[in-house]
């Protein structure tokens, strides 16, 4: 905003970020007791699952211009890149089995412009080259080039129990949300249900 006499400027120069933190629950749940951050970096970075140990966190960070799949143990100052490159990563899980790192992935488009469909991809966690396990639906704000702060929800969503070996894709589009099991080693293995999506 400019001053009455014209020569002076004032203006607001804002920079978002989000940071991991860790604490611990107690009252049953109810109550989370000293909170420390996890990420000390002053990027964009967002927490994905734990390790089957309950001592590594699997997270998605923009540190190096886009986002990549880092695990960083709890006691731990620096995160690990476990899955970088130039296409969009997020939303990272162990699969059930403990082998594989999982994760959702695509390109970044402008706003308006055709996008190639998401992929749900695996990792080994020993290491090693990532493997395709299914194309998904939907097109995330990750890859709109909207504010990547905001990037955790929606469609497409995954999540994975810590036993057995099926896990379970959410997906939309302008008029339902469609829920299908998936096994990370085979892909597809049967749609479970379909809700309306919320108007």
């Amino acid at each position: 905003q400019l001053t009455a006499d014209g020569k002076r400027l004032v203006f607001f120069n804002g920079h978002q970020q989000s940071d991991v933190y860790l604490g611990e629950l107690a009252g049953g749940g109810k109550e989370l007791k000293t909170p420390q951050r996890l990420t000390l970096d002053d990027r964009v970075d967002w927490p994905g699952g734990w390790s089957a140990d309950s001592k590594t966190v699997f997270l998605y960070s923009d540190r190096n211009g886009h986002f990549d799949i880092y695990k960083q143990g709890t006691g731990e100052r620096n995160a690990q890149p476990l899955v970088t490159g130039t296409e969009e990563k997020w939303a990272p899980q162990l699969s059930p089995d403990g082998k594989w790192v999982l994760y959702l992935q695509g390109q970044r488009v402008l706003e308006g412009s055709a996008i190639a469909p998401p992929k749900l991809m695996r990792a080994p966690l020993t290491g090693g080259p990532s493997e395709p396990v299914m194309d998904v639906t939907g097109t995330p704000t990750i890859l709109m080039g909207g504010d990547p702060t905001f990037s955790t929800g929606g469609f497409p969503s995954f999540r994975c129990p810590s036993h057995g070996n099926t896990c379970v894709l959410a997906e939309a589009d302008e008029t339902q949300v469609k829920f299908t099991a998936f096994d990370p080693a085979a892909g597809r293995k049967g749609e479970l249900l379909k809700v309306p999506a919320e108007a």
